[in-house]
């Protein structure tokens, strides 16, 4: 007779398998499926490099099927090692899923995705050689990831492009970390946490954990969160959140305003201890901000209390069909997500208690829209900070139906789960790289972006055709001096832009009227017209032009006497327009 269990070193049991069963592939088998996922990995990496990406974005290439696939195989070892409870294999299979789903970005290309990140680069280049916080924008008044940034870069020697373009994995890892933090601050075990950080990852399509105020901003608010959570067991950490929270009110204008949200339904459902920390906090808040509300009334600080306006991404319009298939996906995980995470609620309500900092923490973010949009981006942040919260109490029924004793109920459970799990893989994953084909940054696009000021003493605006795509504006020190000089030397073209859209480019009367919109007198002695290829791509991804769009006004510029080419690579065209040149 088989005996079906023995003892470990601590005393408890611990399953053996039966005669006959293959036990390397039940305690092993997790190990080897991350082998393959990661074997599977490279090859897709070598594949994508240099692949187009259409409509559809990275998936849809040859590349990026395996590596749907890889991701895919990372999340059936995740599921495994959740059955069979083994802490190290769950954690190496968060680990693959990072490396999956943020490293590739990396490792596929030489500089930082998103244009938008130049930015923050030129303002932490600007603090490095200057030694001072600059009040371009919004950001001088809000330094504390730019300083931190600037602080890092210093001492470790590390350029901040460099530390831009490795910054999303480590964000996404750190974030992942704390969720799984969070659930056990929450009151929740092992299990649980390592269900909560996995789903941390492969949830966030939004693409806000890139080299950014936001994102450090997230970090600081889920480290606030969990230290509150756990001041109902140990006061000292609600204590400790003052200086944590001190520094979130300097790193970013939005995050703070939704920890305090959070904070009244903490105080209110009694889930932190001392409860009179809510007021202090306020008051950092206040204090910080006050002095600062006239100058963030240029930026729409409070865009006015109307939630459905607020709720308005920055493109409603109907695009190609891969933007509306990628849109499509991520909406339905947003909503998906919500109501599955209030079902989750209800049932841990009615088994263990209503977990009401974990329900705080996963819909409060919704009261953001009653004041803020946030340029058009104000839903998005929403469903980026109710991550969390929802992500744990999902995780939570998952996790007690892996502990289920009723066979048949367990293996029902699990197949669920399992489909769950991976069917938001790969709409995160698509979500993530749906717009590959205008978020990347070329190193020659960098190069030029450094030159072009440079070679012209500073006297010139530029412009680009679909903003913000393929022109890194404000990457350098240089930039934000410039901008500290001349505010718009890089905005003469956003009235001419929406004149340009949504038609084709074919007669020279388009150009003369285009001519007729830009500036002719002022400091500038020229302006730059930027056409890199980006812009045709995400002109083309958003529906605002067809294909001969770019190809069209191309040949008719090069054929105007005041426009001339001054770059003709492979991914920008340039063209220098002199207004008194005949």
């Amino acid at each position: 007779m088989v005996n079906l269990e023995t003892r470990d070193a601590i005393g408890d049991p611990a399953p053996l398998a039966l005669t006959g069963e293959p036990i390397l592939n039940r305690r092993y088998g997790p190990g080897l499926l991350l082998l393959i996922a990661v074997g599977i990995w490279w090859p897709a990496i070598e594949l994508m490099r240099g692949e187009i990406a259409g409509q559809y974005g990275l998936l849809a290439t040859k590349g990026g099927l395996l590596l749907l696939v890889s991701a895919l195989v990372a999340l059936l070892a995740f599921v495994w090692a959740l059955a069979i409870d083994s802490t190290p294999y769950s954690v190496l299979a968060i680990v693959v899923a990072t490396v999956i789903g943020r490293v590739t970005a990396t490792v596929l290309t030489e500089m930082p995705i998103y244009v938008w990140t130049y930015k923050h680069i030129g303002i932490v280049n600007f603090m490095i050689e200057d030694h001072f916080s600059p009040h371009v924008q919004i950001y001088g008044d809000w330094p504390g990831f730019f300083s931190g940034m600037a602080w890092f870069s210093t001492v470790s020697g590390l350029d901040p492009l460099t530390v831009a373009h490795w910054f999303a994995p480590f964000s996404t890892a750190v974030i992942a970390l704390l969720v799984g933090v969070l659930a056990v601050s929450a009151g929740f075990g092992r299990r649980a946490s390592l269900i909560a950080a996995m789903l941390a990852v492969i949830l966030n399509w939004t693409g806000q954990d890139y080299y950014s105020p936001q994102a450090a901003g997230l970090i600081l608010a889920l480290s606030i969160l969990s230290l509150l959570l756990y001041s109902k067991k140990a006061p000292l950490a609600g204590y400790l959140s003052m200086p944590v929270f001190a520094v979130l009110v300097a790193t970013h204008q939005l995050t703070p305003f939704w920890v305090v949200i959070s904070e009244v339904g903490l105080v209110v459902f009694n889930q932190m201890r001392p409860r009179w920390l809510l007021l202090v906090h306020a008051a950092i808040l206040a204090v910080y901000v006050g002095p600062r509300l006239e100058r963030t009334a240029t930026f729409n600080f409070f865009s006015g209390f109307d939630p459905v306006k607020n709720s308005t991404v920055v493109t409603e319009d109907r695009g190609s069909a891969g933007r509306d298939f990628t849109v499509l996906l991520e909406r339905g995980l947003f909503v998906g997500l919500w109501l599955l995470a209030a079902v989750c609620f209800v049932v841990v309500w009615r088994r263990s208690g209503a977990p009401w900092g974990l329900g705080v923490a996963a819909f409060s973010s919704v009261l953001i829209l009653a004041g803020q949009d946030y340029g058009g981006e104000g839903i998005i942040r929403v469903f980026l900070y109710s991550i969390a919260g929802c992500a744990i109490l999902v995780a939570i029924v998952i996790a007690r139906i892996f502990e289920l004793e009723n066979s048949w109920r367990k293996t029902v459970g699990v197949v669920i789960s399992t489909a769950f799990i991976l069917g938001v893989g790969a709409v995160g994953l698509q979500g993530y790289y749906g717009g590959w084909s205008y978020v990347t940054v070329s190193k020659s696009q960098v190069e030029l972006n450094r030159a072009l000021p440079a070679s012209s003493d500073g006297h010139y605006v530029i412009g680009t055709l679909a903003q913000p795509v393929g022109w890194p504006e404000g990457a350098t020190a240089g930039s934000v001096r410039l901008k500290l000089i001349d505010p718009a030397y890089d905005a003469a073209v956003n009235a001419v832009r929406p004149s340009l859209l949504h038609k084709d480019f074919a007669t020279p009367s388009d150009v003369d009227r285009l001519e007729k919109t830009l500036p002719k007198e002022g400091r500038a002695h020229t302006l730059y017209f930027i056409l890199p290829q980006q812009a045709d791509a995400y002109g083309q991804y958003l529906g605002w032009f067809p294909p001969t769009f770019v190809p069209s006004l191309i040949e008719l510029l090069s054929e105007r006497p005041k426009w001339s080419k001054v770059v003709d690579g492979g991914d920008t065209v340039i063209f220098e327009y002199s207004p008194k040149k005949r």
